[in-house]
């Protein structure tokens, strides 16, 4: 009792502070010194509050929120002086600075500027003792409170001028993408002009938007004016601040005029500008950081400078191995299986496989050491010429590491194309192989005609992309593109001899897959995973069938042969002959497909740690075991489509979406979902939308029938609901009627949450402009109900993965907050 009072004690009192920090009071001087008495007044205000947001008049509303930053003046001052816990301290200061910047928001939107610079000055001092002078979040509310301070001392018609300006500025944004690019360039014009009448030239806003406005220029081929455009958003970047990712940007799009206009030493200079900036924020495999190195070497092939062409490759290559190995695989390729590894020998899982054999063996036969191949491709090829079978294997080593190629010595050269050779064996013949080494540091082995059509027909292949979406999925990934061979599988089960009746219905499912995927991951055992893309989902249903009889005939088959094989009858040979059974039995229903829209999954773990096969067969019914792993690989699918559709919007647009969009009283209309079709390859969707209605007009609400697969959760039964959500609050990636951007992210884009899967009973029709409500004193509200593993989510750097149902509450408001300036051990 003595260790459970004190315990009890402190959890009051903690719970009581945070009510606190959410509370807000009248002016300091009337606010009482006692705890108990704030927090009474804090409830208080909270219930007149929420009224008030519902129906009261809003000058009321926002009284009442001045009173609720007061309360938390005086608790901080308190709770100080007192000499509270650090951790209760940081809660109070934190939501002090949150909610006393939501109040100066809500007085900028109403035009009351004075007050609203005065509380941002306030915060900015606020958070940059907590921070730092230097923290990003401390320089985005210096520079709002600038816009508030120069706002208040401006004139009512610049006021004004400034507000409608503002307010048109997604129109431009929106007019530029439907390519409506007159009428974008004459808002932005207007939008440019207001500011730099009330902000003047050097703010970050204005060099944004001065950004924008270059593009637009760019697009029209207006070069001279795109260009003033562009250096005077570098100069009022870098003079508020710095050479930050928007200044970045901005070099990059002027790389890409200059590049245009035949002013090649321009654009490698802002290329090179960009580039130096992106890789130490974002790092060398950042997409971004990597468009910029492939835009240069674009660059050095049109100026024909092969020494800086092959020092970028070199340099793209190092960043992203598999992605450059992909590049050279040629148009034809219709199979592919990709491995890393030089990561082998740091999975943890792996460190009984025979390293010490595998390096000797491999410099004895090879000339080097398996284990520094950075990535390794396998694949086939259709014909072109002859060989009827094409086949080779792209690798690149670590740089540096030391490599002899003995095969090199018994080949001869031979030269093809534009100045471009290559070895194959003296020997000549059919399947001959052949050699080459590119400037990128890759390494091709195969026939003669594979080596050609690398040389020659090599880009952006399916099975590539596939290989590259996939690779952490498991050690080993595969591929296949069916659609390339249709006429070879059609030509082959033509001549095939006749299949039993219920193999029969495989060769008909085999015609209608389109792509194959195979992932083979040893982190805990072997677990083989299986993916078939099929037409539609019609055909789905009737291939998992057909698997399924596939399945039930070959377990017929297995018991048959059992009982011949395993004769007697004496009590072991029995036992022998039932267990037997029995483990088949379990490992073939382990096998069982599902079906997730147009895929069938068939997963199993092949051989789990230790006895795993026996206690999962006895604590987790298999069937059911498989179909949720098949709806998490689906749903997680589903969510880096959208992650990625995020991203892309970004680069696009210079923002994230918002929550929605909205109309001139601020009155949503069409959920972030609708406005990302275009980066989820539904232009033709999005375009049939009636973009200034809400999403349940009588237009918009029929196309909410046609919802794309990629919002589908496997586990949503309603087929116009979708689970897929952003997280609506204070604090989070989606706050605002204003897109947020990554400067917005200070807590880094690995740490915050940008989209999750919420539980079933939060499902809505997926163009509602709605999403799932954070609670910061409660952050798992409608999230892991789904699966009891947790839910899974999307971070705003593009990674996806589960977050676990033992993560504590503390540690989920701080992933979900993006800048609370709390570290995250995750």
């Amino acid at each position: 009792m003595s260790t459970v009072l004190p315990f009890l004690r402190n959890a009051i009192l903690v719970s009581g502070l945070l009510l606190l920090t959410c509370s807000q009071g009248q002016s300091q001087d009337n606010l009482p010194n006692d705890f108990n008495a704030l927090i009474q007044q804090k409830t208080q205000l909270l219930e007149q509050y929420s009224k008030l947001q519902e129906s009261g008049p809003p000058d009321q509303a926002v009284q009442v929120l001045r009173q609720i930053v007061n309360i938390h003046r005086r608790a901080l001052s308190v709770a100080e002086a007192e000499g509270r816990p650090e951790d209760i301290l940081s809660q109070l200061r934190r939501v002090f600075g949150n909610d006393t910047e939501y109040l100066s928001d809500e007085l900028f939107a109403r035009g009351e500027y004075a007050e609203s610079a005065a509380l941002r000055k306030e915060v900015e001092t606020f958070y940059q003792k907590l921070l730092g002078p230097q923290h990003n979040a401390v320089q985005a509310m210096h520079w709002k409170a600038v816009t508030a301070e120069k706002l208040s001392n401006a004139t009512n018609d610049q006021q004004v001028a400034y507000a409608v300006a503002t307010g048109a500025e997604e129109q431009a944004r929106r007019a530029m993408q439907n390519g409506q690019l007159d009428i974008a360039a004459r808002v932005f014009t207007q939008l440019i002009e207001a500011q730099i009448a009330v902000l003047g030239e050097a703010h970050p806003d204005v060099a944004v938007d001065l950004n924008e406005y270059g593009r637009v220029l760019w697009m029209q081929q207006k070069y001279d004016e795109a260009e003033k455009a562009y250096q005077r958003s570098l100069k009022a970047r870098e003079s508020t601040t710095g050479k930050d990712l928007q200044f970045a940007t901005t070099s990059f799009n002027l790389g890409r005029l200059y590049q245009d206009t035949q002013k090649p030493a321009d654009a490698e200079q802002y290329y090179l500008a960009a580039a130096a900036i992106e890789e130490p924020i974002l790092g060398s495999t950042n997409e971004s950081f990597l468009q910029t190195l492939n835009q240069l070497a674009t660059l050095y092939e049109q100026t024909g400078d092969r020494q800086k062409l092959a020092d970028i490759q070199q340099r793209i290559a190092a960043a992203d191995p598999l992605a450059t190995i992909t590049s050279h695989l040629p148009k034809g390729t219709y199979a592919g299986a990709a491995l890393q590894p030089a990561r082998l020998i740091d999975d943890p899982a792996l460190q009984l496989l025979p390293f010490e054999v595998i390096e000797a063996a491999g410099r004895e036969e090879m000339g080097f050491n398996p284990l520094d191949i950075e990535a390794a491709v396998v694949f086939a090829t259709l014909p072109v010429v002859e060989p009827p079978f094409n086949f080779g294997l792209l690798f690149k080593l670590k740089d540096g590491a030391p490599a002899e190629f003995p095969w090199a010595a018994e080949m001869e050269t031979v030269e093809f194309g534009q100045q471009q050779t290559y070895l194959r064996k003296a020997s000549g013949g059919q399947n001959t192989m052949a050699f080459a080494q590119f400037n990128d540091g890759v390494v091709l082995l195969g026939t003669e005609e594979t080596i050609r059509q690398s040389l020659t027909r090599s880009g952006d292949t399916v099975v590539g992309s596939i290989l590259k979406a996939d690779r952490d999925q498991g050690q080993l990934t595969a591929a296949a593109n069916l659609t390339l061979i249709q006429p070879f599988i059609q030509a082959a089960l033509a001549d095939a001899p006749p299949l039993p009746p219920a193999l029969d219905a495989l060769k008909s499912t085999s015609l209608s897959t389109e792509t194959v995927k195979v992932w083979v991951d040893v982190t805990q055992g072997l677990k083989l995973s299986l993916i078939l893309n099929t037409t539609n989902e019609e055909t789905a249903g009737q291939t998992s069938e057909a698997i399924t009889n596939a399945l039930n005939f070959g377990l017929q088959m297995a018991l048959q042969e059992m009982e011949s094989e395993l004769e007697g009858d004496k009590p072991v040979e029995v036992a022998t002959r039932a267990y037997a059974q029995r483990i088949v039995r379990q490992y073939l229903n382990k096998l069982q497909p599902t079906v997730a829209g147009r895929s069938v999954i068939v997963e199993v773990e092949a051989m789990e740690q230790s006895f795993a096969p026996i206690s999962i067969a006895l604590l987790l019914p298999a069937v059911q075991a498989a179909r949720e792993a098949a709806r998490r690989t689906q749903d997680l699918n589903s969510l880096k489509q959208i992650a990625v559709g995020m991203h892309i919007y970004h680069d696009t647009h210079g923002h994230f979406p918002t929550r929605a969009s909205y109309d001139s009283n601020e009155k949503p209309l069409l959920s972030w979902r609708v406005h990302l079709l275009p980066f989820l390859d539904q232009q033709e969707l999005y375009d049939q939308f009636h973009l200034d209605e809400p999403w349940d007009s009588p237009h918009n609400i029929e196309l909410a029938a046609q919802m794309p697969d990629v919002y589908r959760s496997q586990s949503a039964a309603d087929g116009m609901k979708t689970l897929f959500m952003t997280l609506d609050g204070k604090g989070t990636l989606m706050e605002g009627t204003k897109g947020l951007t990554f400067a917005d992210i200070t807590d880094g884009a690995s740490n915050t949450m940008m989209i999750v899967q919420a539980d079933e009973e939060n499902a809505v029709v997926w163009t509602q402009p709605e999403d799932l409500k954070f609670d910061p004193e409660s952050p798992w509200n409608g999230l892991g109900g789904l699966r009891p593993t947790g839910f899974l989510a999307a971070f705003a750097d593009g990674s996806c993965r589960l977050v676990p149902i033992e993560t504590d509450e503390e540690t989920l408001r701080r992933l979900i907050l993006r800048n609370d300036g709390q570290p995250v051990d995750f």
